[in-house]
């Protein structure tokens, strides 16, 4: 532990002088390096590759093994160290920069002199010496080239560099004309000097021999006899720091630690030479002498050196294991110096007295120095404690503080936001690290994931640059997904194009890309390429993960080619039904086969709300309508319990927002809450699916048409089925075919008249989905409307005055073209006549062609009666539907049969004509307004009377399926007139005139019926049908009518019914009557 706390404080020293610090094995410590070269030679082989000859600062050789930049890296080696025979080696910091190899050490036993002249003998070399300085000449000595020329060299040094300073005091004793030149120690020994040689040896000149033999025998390496010389220089010379200096160093060189202490104490003391403060302060604290390394660092702080020397008082301190101490003596020498208190936080902090530590951080803040670095001390202080909140909060007040080019506080910044839940902060942080270039992977990762749902757009831009610096896989698949998630994707397109071949070939052959791309091309237009692709792939490698993304991508197109081809699909992998039963569900889905879907359905094992909600589309479908809206009540009420949280969950926020729209109040505002967090396409379906179920067409339509917005082929054909123009109908089911909503290709297809195409197509679907009512009604309306057919009917009423049977044979054919012939047949047979003198029975045949046209019908009919006289007639009808199904009714009647009472029934017919109009409020309101003009004749064609109609009547229907509730009133209005004198009717009566016409009346009334829709169409059940009604008429009081009845098919295309009814007008018995019948119509 001891040793660990050493090389803790040792790094806290070394780290501050030079940066980053690595270590190495110390094997031995030599006085020259021919005594460590001899060292290594005697080494195992498997170590001399792994060992090098490295200087310390004090300039001792030391031959070291391995290099590392962790200690826990070459403790594992300790063992093959002592087994080569290595006594106590030990593990040492080291400078990497200073490691050479053993030749570039060899190659440093060169020494330089400067060169001054070169001449033939060594007479006129010395008469070259007579002519220089004498400043120069004690310096100068003779040396002898290879070649074998004597030259003038003057001092010595063991670098060029070294030389640089002598040869600047040539140039100031006028010699230019100089070289610096390699010299060969060993030839040193044998120079003359022309100073000893030529003068007499004085005391006052002896100090230069020394320094002379110091200079020769360093050259040479001898390092034993240059200390002695050093010694005698400090004992003569003891006020000279040059001799101090060169025993220092010579001592230091050979291991003489206390002769080196002794020399660096003087010069640090004596001499007052701060320069070796570094070397006295390592050799004193190595040797253990503490008193003398108290005394240097109390002289540093004398000195205001403070920061300098206080981590050389922790590590000192360490190294006797007696922090406290050091931390005490620090506190007592620097005070209040904030980077003194600062460094004790730290080592309170390392020996885990965190309290201590905090405390310190709070005098620096009482100091105001409390820096953003401190904070991130702090901060991890707090975060040791498991308080995270707080070590957070702690960053985020430096936050406008701390330089944008610290990476250090950004990245831990980042990091513990992201931890805590802070992903703003945690952002903002890593787009300060990746603008300042300083980001790494992970810093765009945290940037990108909080982006890309706050800010997709954005989340791109550093995805894209995330990418262009790293290259990684990872950021490619980040831009497909982001990119995909906001239909981005001619920016997908774009992006995969430009990936190197290589990468793009890789990244495709990859599912999840593959299938995102295939969906890029579709969306932007480059469907054949697509379809290229992926069949390719599908032929030559056929798996589940490729089916689905085919599949999805035959859906995504939606065109009829598609729907053809991905019929094809499913039936020639059905196999793979079973693997992934969700994708055929969803696919039979959409091609609205509701059997095939639900099939498919019950083999997925999943429970969760996508899948909840795909049963219950699926279920609609199919017809089980009320079964479907159940299980999206159910998924509306759990997830409206965690509304806040869905934003989390996009696939839970968008399967709530689709069946909030059924039992949410105030929807939109909840749609455009969440608008930013659902892809923009589904936000406008939801939003104008919603619009048009609350009958808002016309905003709909006002937004789309302003915007020229693309939409949706449902949504164009429902646009379009509301202005009722064909062509752009047509256009529509042309373009699309069955990729349309079955019911909606059903009207449409009527509303242009393909009523066979209308006929066919839900005929296909409701074997498909026999439960499906509405389509089912869709189609007997069809069937009742259009196809070929003939009825019976039967009624007969009792009333006061008289009995009325009446039957009546109806038959229709379709010719061609839209056209239809109708033949109608009508008996009426009165009995009981005894109020009566004279009444005839009436017997009609119609024959009317009926022309359906674009957007209307027109009826042109004639008619055959007989009652007293035979009597044609003519009839001509128009009905024309305008937008917003507003329809008009026009009618013109020639000597048409009149019914208004039994004397017109016995002789009268009339003339006249209808008006009408029907106005839609909403799909469940209507209104219809009537006008209704007539003349009146008896078959001899004598005048008997007019009437004016005027009606108005409201419809709302409760409910649309059966029971087919309706609501209805009415408001009416007659004018009649008579005037008329032995007529043809006034025959009829035993008190003339006859009463051929009611009496004027404003009349109202309100009702209620349901099933009535049954009566007329043909159902695969039995069923009942029921109305009645309250009136009030001005002219004959209140009356009350009530009726109904049971009906349902025989043969299958076929209607049975048989009903009765009662009218009673209390204020008039004898207008009270009982209706009964029976009606069979059948269809072919």
């Amino acid at each position: 532990m001891k040793g660990f706390k050493t090389a803790v404080f040792c790094l806290i020293f070394t780290a501050t002088a030079y940066g980053k610090i690595f270590y190495s094995w110390q094997l031995g410590t030599f006085n020259s390096f021919k005594e460590a070269e001899k060292f290594v030679a005697k080494l195992p082989k498997n170590l001399k590759k792994e060992v090098f000859i490295y200087k310390t600062q004090s300039g001792l050789i030391t031959v070291r093994y391995k290099l590392a930049d962790k200690v826990k890296k070459l403790i594992n080696f300790k063992p093959v160290l002592i087994n080569a025979g290595i006594k106590n080696p030990y593990i040492a910091p080291t400078i990497k920069k200073k490691v050479k190899k053993i030749e570039e050490l060899t190659a440093e036993e060169k020494i330089y002199s400067i060169q001054l002249g070169t001449f033939d003998s060594v007479d006129k070399a010395k008469k070259f010496i007579q002519s220089l300085p004498d400043s120069l000449k004690k310096e100068t000595f003779l040396y002898k080239t290879d070649k074998g020329f004597i030259t003038v060299r003057y001092g010595i040094a063991p670098t060029v560099k070294n030389l640089r300073e002598k040869a600047k005091f040539l140039k100031n004793c006028g010699i230019s004309n100089y070289l610096l030149v390699p010299t060969d120690p060993k030839k040193l020994k044998n120079s003359n000097n022309y100073q000893t040689s030529q003068r007499k040896i004085t005391k006052d000149k002896r100090e230069e021999i020394f320094k002379l033999s110091l200079k020769i025998f360093l050259a040479n390496r001898e390092l034993k006899k240059a200390l002695k010389v050093a010694e005698i220089g400090t004992r003569n010379y003891p006020e000279k720091k040059f001799w101090w200096e060169q025993l220092a160093q010579i001592a230091t060189w050979t291991g003489n630690t206390d002769t080196a202490l002794k020399a660096y104490s003087t010069l640090y003391f004596k001499f007052k030479d701060e320069k070796v403060f570094e070397k006295l302060y390592s050799i004193a604290t190595a040797t253990g002498k503490t008193e003398l390394v108290l005394k240097i660092i109390e002289n540093e702080a004398k000195n205001g050196r403070k920061v300098v020397t206080y981590k050389k008082l922790f590590s000192l301190f360490q190294k006797e294991g007696e922090s406290e101490k050091a931390i005490k003596l620090a506190e007592r020498l620097y005070k209040n110096n904030p980077e003194i208190i600062r460094e004790i936080a730290k080592i309170h902090w390392f020996y885990g007295n965190k309290e201590k530590a905090l405390e310190n951080l709070e005098h620096l803040k009482e100091l105001n120095a409390f820096t953003y670095k401190d904070a991130i001390t702090e901060a991890k202080i707090y975060i040791s404690q498991k308080k995270f909140q707080k070590a957070l909060h702690i960053l985020k007040k430096f936050i406008p503080k701390a330089p944008e080019s610290d990476n250090e506080f950004w990245r831990f910044l980042s990091s513990l936001a992201w931890i805590t839940g802070d992903y703003k902060t945690s952002a903002k942080a890593a787009k300060i690290l990746m603008d300042t270039g300083k980001g790494a992977p992970y810093d765009y990762s945290l940037l990108i994931l909080y982006l890309s749902e706050k800010n997709p757009e954005e989340a791109l831009f550093y995805t894209l640059k995330a990418y262009k610096k790293t290259k990684m896989e990872d950021f490619i698949l980040n831009f497909i997904s982001i990119a995909a998630q906001i239909g981005k994707w001619q920016k997908i397109v774009n992006f995969i194009n430009s990936l190197p071949e290589r990468e793009r070939k890789n990244i495709l052959s990859q599912e999840y890309p593959f299938s995102v791309y295939i969906l890029a091309l579709s969306k932007t237009g480059n469907r054949h390429k697509a379809m290229e692709l992926i069949v390719n792939r599908l032929t030559s490698s056929p798996n589940k993960e490729l089916l689905k993304t085919y599949i999805n991508f035959l859906i995504e197109i939606n065109t009829p080619e598609s729907r053809k081809e991905l019929l094809n699909v499913l039936k020639k992998f059905k196999n793979y039904e079973n693997e992934i039963p969700e994708i055929f569900a969803n696919a039979y889905l959409y091609l609205q086969n509701g059997k095939k879907a639900l099939t498919a359905f019950k083999k997925i094992e999943k429970t969760d709300y996508q899948t909840l909600l795909l049963k219950a589309d699926i279920l609609e479908v199919y017809g089980k309508v009320e079964e479907a809206n159940k299980i999206r009540f159910l998924i509306y009420r759990k997830l409206h319990k965690s509304e806040n949280k869905l934003i989390e969950n996009p696939q839970s926020l968008l399967a709530y927002l689709r069946v909030a729209s059924l039992y949410r109040s105030h929807y939109l505002k909840l749609l455009n809450r969440y608008k930013q967090n659902i892809p923009e396409n589904t936000y406008k379906e939801l939003l104008y699916s919603h619009m048009m179920k609350i009958g808002e067409d016309e905003k709909v339509e006002y937004k789309v048409q302003k915007r020229k917005e693309k939409v949706s082929p449902w949504l164009q054909l429902s646009l379009t089925l509301r202005e009722s123009n064909t062509e752009k109908i047509k256009k529509i089911l042309h373009r699309y075919g069955e990729t349309l909503p079955v019911r909606d290709r059903v009207y449409a297809f009527e509303k242009i008249k393909a009523t066979g195409n209308a006929y066919n197509a839900a005929f296909e679907k409701l074997d498909q989905n026999p439960y499906d009512s509405l389509l089912y009604k869709q189609f007997r309306d069809l069937t009742v409307a259009y196809k070929n057919s003939y009825n019976l009917s039967s009624f007969f009423t009792l009333s006061q005055d008289y009995n009325q049977l009446t039957n009546i044979f109806n038959y229709k054919k379709y010719v061609k073209n839209n056209t239809y012939l109708k033949i109608s047949l009508e008996n009426i047979q009165l009995y009981g006549k005894e109020n009566y003198t004279y009444l005839k029975n009436r017997n009609k045949l119609e024959i009317s062609v009926l022309k359906l046209l674009d957007r209307s019908k027109l009826s042109a009919s004639s008619t055959i009666f007989k009652n007293v006289k035979e009597k044609i007639g003519f009839k001509l009808e128009y009905s024309h539907k305008f937008k917003r199904n507003i329809i008009t009714d026009l009618g013109f009647y020639l000597k048409e049969p009149a019914d208004e009472s039994v004397y017109l029934i016995s002789g009268g017919y009339k003339t006249g004509i209808t008006a009408s109009i029907q106005y839609p409020v909403s799909s469940r309101f209507y209104t219809s307004s009537e006008i209704k003009s007539f003349d009146y004749y008896t078959v001899t064609d004598e005048k008997i009377g007019k009437v004016t109609i005027l009606n108005l009547s409201g419809y709302y229907k409760l409910r649309i399926g059966y029971p087919d509730f309706t609501f209805k009133s009415y408001i009416r209005k007659t004018f009649f007139s008579e005037n008329h004198k032995n007529t043809l009717i006034d025959r009829f009566t035993i008190y003339p005139p006859a009463d051929a016409l009611p009496d004027s009346s404003f009349e109202v009334g309100a009702g209620f019926e349901f099933g009535y829709e049954n009566r007329n169409s043909f159902v695969r059940t039995w069923r009942p049908f029921f109305n009645t009604c309250i009136s009030y008429n001005s002219r004959y009081g209140t009356g009350i009518s009530i009726g109904g009845g049971y009906g349902g098919s025989i043969f299958g295309r076929d209607n049975l019914n048989l009903e009765t009814g009662l009218t009673i007008n209390p204020e008039s018995p004898a207008d009270r009557t009982i209706n009964f019948g029976v009606n069979y119509k059948r269809w072919f």
